[in-house]
């Protein structure tokens, strides 16, 4: 009788991007002992894998193992899996241990490589909205085989045409870890309602391999943007023990305004927050004449990659345009479009301010941005992404703090973040005072981030091997040399994103 157990949980191949072939699962030993694991090619050749593992207290529960067995879950990375479908049939993982050597999961390349084309695109539709005769539809969609074709049909298999238009979403680029930041995953299409000729529509996405079908029923759309539509999705039945559950939660005042939000079609309280706490032009016109005994100069550092020219002109007019004006925008550049850098030259050549440098290679998000840190000569430097933007009394108020306590290390505000489009916010982060303990366990400081020089010259800019969380070390360095650390209470801050996407939706 076998005395090991053994569960694989998924599999995942991907062999355009990051070429890869993940197996997870479990496994355990009844006495508890180690488990290891060997992978084979179907003639026999051992091949190189690397295993992580994991607690899984749901196994050790579920199958009642030994009290030393510690760590049952397990991911195994395949090393080199491009070059094995190419000279091999097969493979085959054996868990083992001192006693017992056991097959836990075998396939066939043909069969994984089916598989792996039958679930090629990701796709979405985040929205259907009518303007009067236009239908138009919103959404991203991602082949990993080759470039995907979106097409729209009516319910009877006609093509409908409409105006098709691929869109920058850079929230999708960073929830599906893709290293291309330039490709436009989006979609905005915009049909007639007339042409479309029947009430349920298909956007169908397809590549080679298959194709994706997104239904879109036009009689429901009208409905739920009526007012009957949003007083039935209010307080129809089927909302009746959520809505019971919010009365009982939080009391008839505010069960009152939620529903009142909903048949108004009012989706974000905080756009009206927003509303009601938008800075007048009188007071930013009052911010600039100010004179303040201390002028610190602020070095933005920037690193550059192929930017959508409409979300860098937000952003670079969202600096220049600062009630407070000493500054210095440093932007290193490592796009592969010319038209970036063009675009900068053309348009803000002749600010001062500015500096731009085109690197030679992009080597990298920390790489890029320290490019940018070696241009800063500021007393403070400020963090910011390429296609984000930032109040226009952003450095105002950070000077205001300097004066206040000249000692100031380190400042950091709130943030929100801002549609695509940068129409509607949402998703604001009001964040507390500096505590520790809390940012050890999350980067809840994020942005914005600024720091006296003087800092970074002691701990180091950014380091390459925390790419993707490389803000976060560089956070906790510069928080560790900091004697005061200040927080602005304000949404200086606007991270663009979607609302509805897997990135924008926590």
């Amino acid at each position: 009788m076998s005395n090991l157990k053994c569960h694989i949980d998924g599999v995942f191949c991907n062999l355009k991007q990051i070429p890869q072939l993940v197996i997870s699962g479990w496994a355990v030993e009844s006495g508890g002992e180690k488990v290891d694991f060997e992978a084979y090619t179907d003639n026999g050749e051992s091949v190189s894998i690397n295993t992580t593992w994991s607690k899984r207290d749901d196994v050790v529960r579920k199958v009642k193992a030994a009290k030393n067995t510690k760590e049952p879950g397990f991911s195994i990375e395949v090393e080199d899996i491009r070059s094995m479908f190419k000279s091999y049939k097969g493979l085959e993982i054996y868990a083992v241990t001192r006693t017992e050597k056991k097959c836990v999961y075998s396939t066939k390349f043909a069969e994984l490589y089916r598989d792996y084309k039958k679930n090629s695109i990701s796709s979405y539709v985040d929205k259907v909205t009518i303007q009067g005769s236009k239908v138009i539809v919103t959404g991203w969609a991602y082949s990993r085989l080759n470039t995907e074709k979106i097409e729209v049909f009516n319910s009877k298999g006609k093509l409908v045409d409409g105006d098709i238009q691929r869109t920058m979403r850079s929230d999708v680029i960073k929830a599906l870890n893709l290293d291309d930041e330039t490709i436009k995953l989006g979609f905005e299409i915009v049909l007639n309602r007339q042409e479309i000729e029947s009430d349920t529509f298909f956007v169908n996405i397809r590549n080679k391999a298959e194709t994706k079908k997104h239904r879109v029923y036009l009689k429901k759309v009208e409905f739920d943007a009526s007012l009957l539509g949003r007083c039935w999705n209010a307080v129809g039945p089927f909302q009746l023990v959520y809505n019971l559950r919010y009365l009982k939660q939080h009391g008839p005042r505010a069960f009152k305004h939620e529903i009142g939000k909903k048949i108004r079609g009012v989706s974000n309280d905080y756009e009206i927050w927003v509303k009601k706490n938008v800075i007048s032009s009188a007071e930013l016109e009052r911010q600039r004449r100010e004179i303040f005994a201390i002028n610190p100069k602020f070095s933005i550092v920037i690193p550059l990659y192929n930017t959508p020219l409409d979300y860098l002109e937000e952003l670079i007019e969202s600096i220049v345009g600062q009630t407070y004006g000493n500054f210095q925008l440093c932007l290193a550049d490592g796009s592969t479009d010319p038209a970036v850098g063009e675009f900068i030259h053309d348009k803000y050549g002749n600010d001062t301010r500015i500096e731009y440098k085109k690197l030679a290679e992009n080597r990298g998000i920390s790489m890029n941005t320290n490019e940018a840190f070696d241009m800063a000569t500021g007393d403070f430097i400020m963090l910011c992404d390429h296609d984000d933007t930032i109040e226009l009394d952003t450095l105002y108020e950070m000077t205001k703090a300097i004066n206040e306590n000249p000692d100031i290390d380190i400042i950091y505000t709130d943030e929100d973040k801002v549609t695509m489009d940068g129409t509607h916010y949402f998703e604001p982060h009001f964040k507390p005072d500096f505590n520790l303990d809390y940012l050890r366990s999350t980067n809840y400081i994020c942005h914005i981030f600024v720091v006296r020089k003087s800092i970074v010259d002691q701990v180091g800019t950014l380091r390459s091997e925390y790419d993707g969380a490389q803000d976060f070390d560089f956070i906790l360095r510069c928080s560790e040399q900091a004697d005061v650390i200040h927080h602005i209470p304000k949404v200086l801050y606007h991270w663009r994103s979607h609302p509805a996407s897997t990135a924008g939706n926590p």
